[in-house]
């Protein structure tokens, strides 16, 4: 087995796919929140939909940093830290980030209804990437 250690730069590129996938999804939430939650059967698939999405993104961050597939879960462990980080302190502090503008003006209570969805859509999602890693190393 390889050594699973991360370089220096290959930290501060995670980091960032960190940051940006957490900025994405934010991004997401807030101006396409009725195509992933707008129905039963849309907050379904967007769930199911987290695997492959993060599976591209797994695979287009070790390309792009040079990493192997060994360390895959270590890579992971990073990128979602990263987005943990920043989901918890924009929750905490800036939760209307989450909420369309034009909801969030009207005080609709499907703002909130919406950025609550989201955010468990984005905890799902950054939890399905970690058990898709932990799968990965352990077969």
């Amino acid at each position: 087995m390889y050594d699973a250690s991360i370089s220096g730069p290959q930290w501060v590129g995670l980091i960032g796919i960190g940051g940006l996938l957490w900025a994405t999804g934010v991004m997401v939430i807030r101006y396409f929140h009725q195509i992933l939650f707008g129905s039963q059967s849309r907050q379904v698939l967007s769930y199911v939909a987290a695997f492959p999405l993060n599976y591209v993104s797994l695979v287009m961050s070790e390309r792009l940093l040079g990493l192997r597939p060994d360390q895959r879960l270590l890579s992971t462990a990073i990128i979602g830290t990263t987005a943990l980080f920043l989901d918890g302190t924009a929750m905490m502090w800036v939760p209307e980030l989450y909420e369309n503008p034009s909801l969030n003006r009207i005080k609709s209570p499907l703002a909130m209804r919406f950025s609550r969805q989201g955010a468990a859509w984005l905890l799902w999602t950054f939890g399905a990437a970690f058990a898709m890693a932990l799968y990965t190393h352990l077969n």
